[in-house]
């Protein structure tokens, strides 16, 4: 999500589940097991989709038996979102409000635009292993 002058605000969830064992569904284990375990979810911040967003959550918890981990679920604004709106939806979703999702193979989920720099963790970690070898 990048910065606009767009009178839209968007957010983007982070949907962690959790490994509660007593509530396992083998058929829901064997389909995810293909699938990453973290899902993100995007949508125009207003206090109906929050609402919309925590009861598909709740029923996707109810049909499955995997319920999403509100304390580990985090929840990311557009820059140009109100701070009222974020309180909102936070307290809606019963979510953390984070500046960053985080990394995935070593790439900001949320970035603005990837640039060569953003991959020199790679070369440096080659360069290391590489200076080590004997030819």
């Amino acid at each position: 999500m990048r910065p606009t002058k767009a009178n839209l605000r968007w957010m983007a969830i982070k949907v962690d589940l959790e490994n509660a064992f007593d509530r396992i569904c083998w058929d829901f284990i064997e389909n995810t097991l293909i699938d990453a375990n973290d899902h993100i979810l995007y949508a125009c911040t207003d206090i109906h989709n929050a609402r919309l967003i925590d009861k598909v959550l709740s029923d996707f918890g109810l049909h499955l038996g995997h319920q999403a981990s509100k304390p580990k679920t985090h929840l990311y604004f557009s820059p140009n979102t109100h701070a009222d709106l974020r309180d909102d939806n936070s307290e809606t979703l019963c979510f953390i409000i984070v500046d960053t999702l985080g990394k995935y193979l070593g790439v900001h989920v949320i970035h603005q635009r990837v640039r060569c720099s953003d991959f020199n963790f790679i070369l440096d970690k080659m360069r290391s292993r590489l200076s080590g070898w004997v030819a």
